[in-house]
């Protein structure tokens, strides 16, 4: 009797073990903060200039040109506690990034738009949603590059997931892509960035 009563201990050691492991190998983050937001010209880039670190997403759906072009875009809002970030060993980032807008502080025509694109909304009372699942890579900031940049109204401050237990384990970082033009126009490559001026 006493020797099962010792394996049952064993096993639920183990198990609690595991567990334990399991929540230190995915809930593991640091939280970077962000007030300047660059787009494509095309629409079909996003970069979060982060206090820490760049993060430059790609956007195939067409959905995010939508979104940036739209007239009312000053009165859309990343909800930060809803959005995630992933970033994996090679600094490969998958953003799972919720975008919100309150119907009253729109004409009906611009519901229907946003409606259109995706937004939903729980009841007449929440706001309009949509997640945008992009994905993309980490960068360094370049410090010898200073970006005079309209800054947004409010900052945000989201939670970068990773494995393990320390960010010292992930890959070596290359250098953002960034680079200003002569004409202080900031490229990647080949394409133009433009500062996005909303909330």
């Amino acid at each position: 009797m006493k020797s099962i009563i010792k394996y049952f201990l064993i096993i639920l050691f183990l198990f609690s073990s595991s567990s334990c492991v399991t929540r230190l190998v995915w809930n593991t983050s640091y939280n970077d903060t962000f007030r300047q937001f660059l787009i494509s010209q095309d629409g079909s880039m996003v970069i979060f200039l982060g206090s820490k670190y760049h993060y430059i997403f790609s956007d195939n759906t067409g959905i995010l040109e939508s979104i940036l072009s739209w007239p009312g875009r000053r009165n859309l809002f990343i909800n930060s506690k809803e959005s995630r970030v992933d970033l994996d060993h090679n600094n490969v980032v998958t953003g799972q990034i919720v975008v919100e807008s309150f119907f009253n502080r729109m004409p009906p025509e611009d519901y229907e738009y946003l409606r259109a694109l995706g937004f939903r909304a729980k009841n007449k009372f929440s706001p309009l949603k949509i997640k945008l699942v992009m994905k993309g890579k980490r960068y360094l900031p370049r410090a010898d590059l200073g970006y005079d940049l309209p800054e947004l109204q409010r900052s945000y401050v989201i939670s970068i997931h990773y494995q393990g237990d320390a960010l010292e384990n992930i890959g070596k970082m290359a250098l953002t892509p960034i680079t200003l033009a002569t004409d202080s126009v900031l490229m990647l490559g080949s394409i133009i960035l433009l500062p996005f001026r909303g909330q």
